[in-house]
């Protein structure tokens, strides 16, 4: 008899279980509390002054669920794309060049205060490490009683090959490099999308200070501390997670990610299909050794609802160079953003 019981309650108990486990509400998705000076970078995907609703409204909600004092951002077609998105509580600085529809830009709100900022490098002899008007935007900002100098970058895209790409960002490295050294008494911070993880040559030479530096060298940071190094270490990635997303928020690490990119280095491969994680970190916060001991811990990277969910936009470029959507979609952006908090 009892036999017959179990057999029937047992089944029933599991199947109902399981009903419980899938329909529970999940955890609240917790950003961490503002430790001081917050500070993120944020490629926004072609962000035009012609975007959906649906999609403003989710970038509105990005940026007020990570809260940041200063924001890095790439793919900006104009000033008014951007300010669309910010509104006017915010000071924003970026050249506005009519023909570069993925442009550089900082943003940063009281109390902190925009001071200057410019194009680093913006001889047409250089764009083959800075393609276009992604040039490196300097920008000086007095955060409370501090004065940060913020470089931003969006290093040339993989598209061609990593053969053919990863010299020409060394060469952006080698360049910005330079730079830096010869202005070390900055507290530096070195952000954006780069294009590259933090084991590729164009991250190594910035974290250990040497031109000649190899991939997955393994060097302690001898120049710049890469904020991010430790989540990549444990697959965290932020591009391409919203293939993931089903309705909430969803877990950064990507099995993998990171041992596929090194797989892939050096060899003539067919993306998408020859990678086996498409997902990956290309958007990094370094900072110099004035600085290090101010940053309250790694990076955090933000995947919640509003920035993985939703249908991507198609842009393309038109003859005149411009940013022409001919899908506004409503995903926030391919890429999630990266912050840390800077001890005041």
């Amino acid at each position: 008899m009892r036999s017959k019981i179990a057999a029937v309650i047992i089944p029933f108990a599991a199947a109902a279980l399981t009903l419980f486990l899938l329909c529970r509400p999940e955890a609240p998705y917790r950003v961490p509390p503002k430790n001081g000076i917050r500070i993120a970078t944020y490629n926004m995907e072609f962000l035009t002054e012609r975007i959906s609703p649906e999609r403003k409204a989710n970038l509105q909600s990005v940026i007020r669920n990570i809260r940041p004092d200063i924001l890095a951002a790439q793919e900006v077609e104009s000033r008014a794309a951007l300010q669309n998105v910010l509104g006017d509580e915010w000071q924003i600085g970026i050249a506005d060049l009519r023909k570069e529809p993925q442009e550089l830009a900082v943003a940063v709100r009281a109390p902190c205060r925009l001071l200057e900022y410019r194009l680093l490098f913006p001889s047409a002899s250089l764009d083959d490490p800075f393609p276009g008007g992604r040039d490196v935007l300097r920008a000086v900002v007095q955060a409370e009683n501090l004065r940060l100098v913020l470089y931003v970058v969006h290093y040339k895209s993989r598209s061609g090959g990593r053969l053919l790409t990863d010299p020409r960002r060394a060469a952006a490295s080698r360049i910005l490099l330079n730079y830096l050294r010869a202005h070390q008494d900055e507290n530096q911070i070195v952000l954006g999308d780069f294009n590259d993880t933090p084991d590729d040559t164009s991250l190594e030479i910035l974290e250990t200070g040497d031109p000649n530096a190899r991939p997955e060298s393994d060097a302690k940071p001898g120049f710049l501390f890469n904020t991010c190094g430790s989540d990549w270490a444990e697959d965290v990635c932020t591009l391409d997670l919203y293939h993931r997303a089903r309705g909430s928020y969803i877990d950064p690490h990507v099995r993998g990610a990171r041992k596929d990119n090194n797989r892939l280095r050096g060899i003539e491969y067919r993306y998408p299909a020859d990678v086996r994680v498409r997902e990956i970190m290309f958007d990094q916060i370094l900072v110099n050794s004035r600085l290090q001991s101010r940053v309250q811990s790694s990076a955090f990277v933000y995947t919640g609802a509003d920035a993985v969910n939703g249908l991507n936009s198609v842009v393309v470029r038109t003859g005149s160079g411009r940013a022409e959507v001919r899908l506004a979609g409503s995903l926030a952006s391919d890429h999630v953003p990266v912050f840390i908090d800077l001890s005041r």
